[in-house]
């Protein structure tokens, strides 16, 4: 599995918000992995396989408004403190 070398890369670099990537990263890989297998096993044993699908896409869902409900904040974070990000150099400067 390549999680430790990730983690290993992941905390080398030295990038604003790294803090909570890292975090997140060792929460899905660590905490929710360790979940994913006895809750898909007890939900294909109840409802069927065909439902392990409807939890994936379910937590695809989440992670996708968690990354949209991020950037909304951090745009305005950066409003709010009068600082402008060029999208293309991926920097911040301020105003």
């Amino acid at each position: 599995m390549a999680l430790p070398a990730l983690a290993f890369l992941t905390s080398e670099l030295k990038t604003t918000d790294l803090g909570l990537a890292y975090g997140i990263q060792f929460l899905i890989g660590n905490g929710f992995g360790a979940l994913s297998k006895f809750l898909s096993g007890l939900i294909g044993d109840v409802f069927g396989i065909g439902y392990i699908f409807f939890l994936l896409s379910a937590a695809a869902f989440f992670a996708g408004i968690f990354l949209c409900f991020k950037k909304t904040m951090r745009q305005k974070v950066l409003k709010q403190k009068n600082i402008a990000l060029d999208k293309k150099k991926g920097i911040c400067n301020e105003k």
